[in-house]
């Protein structure tokens, strides 16, 4: 159930920047978000760790953004993918079976220290843990200069990250 823009100002004049303290809010965070998402999703993350991306909500709502728009994107800047291939993950799976709406890069070693992971939906909604193994961080529904912010610096991630080996051999 994606919301239109003016709820989402609406939500985000009553919320304000959400602080998240634990791994439920940051599970609780994702989700929220990408149920009001449209088209967009870039995710920055270590091992996509599976407490919060392997469930079958963020799943669903990841695969509902891919297939309901011809302009859906889903890219993934991933540290260490090791893991993803290892065990069966609910999302990685997903990415498996939808290879042309899902665009997963290891980060270069320029970046191999950055410590925060996000997520961006639709430019105008992110989730932001300043330290990505630590479980706290903000939420903000709708502030497109924060989201934008945060798209920039994925995309000057994304420019110079290669696709993964791990990720390659398994023929996504």
């Amino acid at each position: 159930m994606a919301l239109d823009t003016s709820q989402l100002k609406d939500m985000a004049e009553e919320h304000g920047t959400i602080e998240m303290d634990g791994l439920d809010s940051v599970r609780d965070a994702v989700g929220a978000v990408l149920t009001l998402t449209h088209y967009s999703v870039d995710v920055l993350t270590r091992n996509l760790d599976r407490r919060v991306f392997d469930n079958a909500h963020v799943v669903a709502e990841l695969k509902r953004v891919s297939l309901g728009s011809r302009r859906a994107r889903v890219r993934v800047l991933i540290h260490d993918a090791t893991s993803l291939v290892r065990r069966e993950h609910r999302l990685w799976l997903l990415m498996r079976r939808l290879p042309s709406y899902f665009q997963v890069r290891v980060p270069s070693a320029d970046y191999r220290d950055e410590l925060s992971a996000f997520l961006v939906a639709d430019s105008v909604a992110s989730v932001y843990q300043p330290h990505g193994e630590l479980y706290e961080g903000q939420t903000e529904f709708y502030n497109p200069m924060r989201a934008r912010e945060l798209q920039r610096k994925f995309s000057e991630i994304w420019e110079r990250a290669q696709p993964s080996p791990e990720l390659r051999t398994m023929k996504m």
